[in-house]
């Protein structure tokens, strides 16, 4: 099963998040299947990008369990 989390990347005290999507079972700085976005906590306001056109593709579910892209 597959979930959108975020990877702590930066430095000590630094933090950056890459939003990747990636297998349930694997660890948080494990390997990941792609890059949706990042977050930055440390700018005012904290700043969050990610692309929704590939947060949910189209036509990859059925129709009940595709998430809407807001």
């Amino acid at each position: 099963m597959l979930v959108i989390r975020m990877r702590r990347t930066g430095s000590k005290k630094r933090p950056h998040y890459r939003v990747v999507v990636t297998e349930r079972r694997s660890p948080r700085e494990g390997g990941f299947i792609e890059t949706l976005g990042f977050y930055n906590p440390r700018t005012k306001p904290a700043v969050v990008d990610v692309n929704k056109a590939r947060r949910c593709p189209p036509d990859t579910r059925p129709a009940a369990t595709r998430c809407p892209i807001t």
